[in-house]
């Protein structure tokens, strides 16, 4: 994702704008060239210029995730040590009602149905 990190460029040093147009303007031709000529995605090649916008919401949440120690994940929540460890706190209170369900609907071939705790994350809630 270049065109984030060539903006904040452009903030520090305003006179290196025209790094910044051409930097979008490579990145829009990239995902133009890939969509059409790689893909073959019609959508993609008619919709390219949404690719500069997804870098800087991508971008968004690449750093977002630097901030919090909880991770809400397949409708257990855990909490990530200072160790580097996830320790499991338990179910997700939210993941009961219908956006949860939607999340277990069969998703294909690596759809896991039937997930339990692991025996750790039980040695855990036994704590």
């Amino acid at each position: 994702n270049p065109l984030p990190l060539s903006l904040l460029l452009w903030l520090v040093a305003p006179s290196l704008w025209p790094l910044v147009a051409v930097t979008a303007l490579f990145r829009a031709l990239a995902a133009w060239s890939t969509a059409k000529w790689v893909l073959h995605d019609p959508l993609t090649g008619r919709r390219w210029w949404f690719i500069p916008i997804q870098d800087l919401i991508s971008m968004v949440v690449w750093v977002s995730g630097f901030f919090g120690s909880t991770i809400d994940w397949r409708g257990r929540r855990y909490n990530l040590l200072r160790d580097g460890r996830f320790q499991f706190m338990g179910s997700v209170p939210e993941a009961t009602g219908e956006a949860w369900q939607v999340l277990q609907a069969p998703a294909g071939a690596l759809h896991q149905r039937d997930i339990s705790p692991h025996k750790t994350d039980e040695e855990v809630l036994r704590r």
